[in-house]
């Protein structure tokens, strides 16, 4: 294997677990009572934290693909997305919300919309 296919090898495997340790906590740390408590957010900076933590979820998904797979990617943050507002349906000290929701779909939208604008230009620019 040579060093810049290593490179992308170490570099893909480190997004994929970044965004698996994000989603872990999202359900592991979600289901703890303190930590609602320890991040009182109110809207509309709630929505925001929504926004950019799904967004970086398709981000180091993104990267970990090869070719970026938007499609599955945007399906797999949104199936993630979802299940958490269900898990948060069982959970006393927490309440499941269509805006949040929302606020996850904008994030995972933008950060697509934005890196497979930015493949296309680059794209483009090494055919030049």
């Amino acid at each position: 294997m040579s060093h810049d296919v290593y490179g992308k090898f170490i570099f893909r495997w480190a997004c994929f677990a970044g965004a698996l340790l994000i989603i872990f906590n999202l359900f592991w740390l979600g289901a703890k009572p303190e930590v609602v408590t320890l991040f009182p957010l109110d809207p509309p900076l709630d929505k925001v934290v929504h926004l950019l933590v799904f967004g970086l979820i398709a981000a180091l998904l993104w990267f970990s693909a090869p070719g970026g797979l938007p499609y599955l990617v945007f399906a797999m943050v949104i199936a993630v997305a979802a299940a958490d507002e269900i898990h948060q349906r069982d959970l006393p000290f927490r309440t499941p919300s269509l805006g949040d929701f929302a606020a996850d779909l904008v994030g995972v939208l933008l950060v697509l919309v934005l890196l497979e604008l930015a493949r296309r230009r680059n794209k483009r620019s090494r055919v030049k």
